[in-house]
């Protein structure tokens, strides 16, 4: 952690061990069970939860992790802010800029060196998920557009002056890896607060890429809040469905990565509560 950046620093926080893989159910085998970070420790995720992901579901979760911890949508900004990182070396000391359009032409890659590449956070904001409105699934997500943060603009007018560019494409928008990194951090969160054997999960096929229509589980806030003083927040509410009248209780799990830089709310109906006393 960069303790001498207080916007960046988050205090550790480690759960009791589960036992368990909570994404399916094993013991791990002979390769035993292994911590998960609830968010990303590559976005200084500091809250653990000891033994509760098996070598093989490890290794689907940083997968999608590590698509969006190191391609151009989190990448610049996690180098600006120095954020923590698994590696123990430093890596390369240029970025590569995909796509550039200027007057004239379209040109497939440019490299700059990374001190001077422009630290843009890419973000969506979402509209409701399809659960919580009572809509059918979809494959789209409705009402959805971009978001970004510049934490050095001037880097970016620098960068399309010198370039000579009229437009400059730096990352694509994957939203079934996004989807996926969203319904983990809220189920492992869930798991963490609640307990593993409390939740009837809705989210496993998503957090494997196995849902065709995430959107039904995972939505946002219309509305944009303001920045806070936390670098990421998550709180749990408990939701009944209009004239659902069997008594169910779903949780509901509120996220907002980078909430000191404005960026949008996320909220993923995690499950059903076995224990419905709320």
């Amino acid at each position: 952690m960069n303790k001498n950046n207080p916007l960046i620093a988050t205090p550790q926080t480690t759960y009791p061990p589960v036992g368990i893989c909570i994404y399916c159910g094993s013991d791990g085998g002979k390769d035993g069970l292994r911590k998960e970070h609830i968010i990303p420790y590559g976005l200084n995720g500091n809250f653990i939860l000891p033994k509760s992901s098996c070598k093989k579901c490890e290794a689907v979760t940083s997968a999608f992790e590590g698509y969006y911890l190191g391609n151009m949508m989190m990448k610049p900004i996690r180098h600006s802010l120095r954020m923590q990182s698994s590696k123990k070396h430093v890596g390369r000391k240029d970025l590569l800029l995909p796509y550039i359009k200027t007057e004239r032409f379209y040109a497939d890659k440019a490299f700059m060196p990374i001190e001077e590449y422009p630290s843009t956070l890419f973000l969506y904001q979402l509209g409701p998920a399809d659960f919580i409105e009572g809509l059918a699934p979809s494959t789209d997500f409705r009402e959805s557009r971009a978001w970004s943060y510049s934490h050095d603009p001037q880097k970016q007018e620098k960068l399309f002056q010198v370039l000579g560019a009229r437009r400059i494409y730096l990352a694509a928008f994957n939203a079934m890896k996004f989807s996926s990194m969203l319904a983990k951090i809220a189920y492992a969160f869930a798991v963490a607060d609640l307990g593993y054997k409390n939740i009837r999960p809705f989210v496993l096929d998503t957090i494997f890429e196995k849902d065709k229509t995430p959107s039904y589980w995972i939505g946002g806030n219309k509305e944009l809040a303001p920045p806070t003083d936390f670098l990421h927040q998550m709180r749990i509410e408990y939701i009944r469905k209009p004239l659902d009248f069997d008594g169910r209780v779903y949780i509901l799990v509120h996220l907002r990565l980078f909430a000191n830089l404005g960026a949008p709310e996320y909220h993923v109906v995690v499950g059903e509560k076995l224990n419905a006393n709320v």
